[in-house]
This record gives C-alpha cells, sequence and structure tokens, in this order.
C-alpha cells in the first residue's frame, strides 16, 4: 500500500525490487500539485540575509516584511505586509529529501516560492517592484492569525502642490 498512487522514476524490470528512490508520488514532482485550490505560488528574490540565512525549509511559514525607502528626507519604514505564509519552495527545490544530506547550496537559495491568495500576489508582486522584502521566519507554536498584516501604501504623503496660477 505505501506504493498505491505513486509512479516510477526509472525503468524497473518485472520482478525489481522498489525502493524509495525509484518512485515517488506525483505530488513529489510537480509545483503544481502542491499549490492548494483557490491559492497561487509567487516567487520572491531574496539572499542570505533577506532568507534568514538560508535556513528556512519547505513548508516553514514566514512573516513578509517590507521595507519602503521615504520619498523626501526621513527614515525607511518597515512593515510586515503578509504573515504566516507557507513556503512551497526555496531555489528550484519544492520537495523535502526525507533522510538525504541537504546540498552544499542549500543555504545559498536565491528565491523563494511562497503559497498566497490573488490578493497577495497582487499586493506581493507591487511590494517586489517598490520595496526591499524580508522573510521573517515563524515559530511552528504560534498560530497564524496572532498578528495582523500591516498596510502598506504607495501614496505620496505629501504630494507635491501645484501652485494657483497667478489671475
Amino acid at each position: 500500500q505505501a506504493v498505491v498512487g505513486s509512479i516510477a522514476l526509472v525503468a524497473i524490470p518485472a520482478g525489481g525490487t522498489l525502493t524509495q528512490s525509484r518512485i515517488a508520488r506525483p505530488s513529489a514532482l510537480s509545483l503544481t500539485a502542491k499549490v492548494r485550490k483557490g491559492l497561487r505560488a509567487m516567487t520572491i528574490p531574496i539572499d542570505r540575509v533577506k532568507g534568514v540565512a538560508g535556513l528556512i525549509s519547505i513548508g516553514d511559514r514566514v512573516d513578509i516584511i517590507a521595507i519602503q525607502q521615504p520619498r523626501t528626507d526621513g527614515a525607511p519604514t518597515a512593515r510586515a505586509i503578509l504573515r504566516g505564509i507557507t513556503v512551497l519552495a526555496m531555489g528550484m527545490t519544492f520537495a523535502s529529501a526525507s533522510n538525504a544530506s541537504p546540498a552544499p547550496d542549500a543555504g545559498n537559495q536565491t528565491t523563494a516560492t511562497l503559497e498566497v491568495t490573488p490578493q497577495q500576489a497582487d499586493l506581493l508582486a507591487l511590494a517586489d517592484m517598490n520595496t526591499t522584502l524580508r522573510l521573517a521566519l515563524r515559530s511552528p507554536d504560534e498560530a497564524v492569525g496572532s498578528l495582523q498584516a500591516e498596510p502598506l501604501s504607495f501614496a505620496n504623503p505629501n504630494p507635491y502642490r501645484v501652485a494657483a496660477a497667478p489671475p
């Protein structure tokens, strides 16, 4: 029963031994199979610092923090725009290797693929173009809805005022 629903990864001769390295579930072969109905997979660029030193694993939950540079003099602002987002993939790896050793470059991933709603995908795409994004790893013991996401605005808080034309 452990192999029912699995597919062969290599040719297995009649009478050959079935091992985990020779078979896999379809969900382990396609990112599409991992995305839940109604949600989207969205990839953002990261580095060792923005991605928690490469210590984020597939299946972890993260908060996404957007850091905005001010349009005028002032300090940057940081807002947790999404909270409790599931990590679907790190780099090009989307299946957790059961007992395998991590690849030598596992801590040097340059992308994180996240599972988000369509509205969150829109916000994340806009934030990726206009802010610096960082991931914050959440404890598995913390409830997903324990903190609210913070609003992010791209509107100019001090719009330029056009002087009225002289009479």
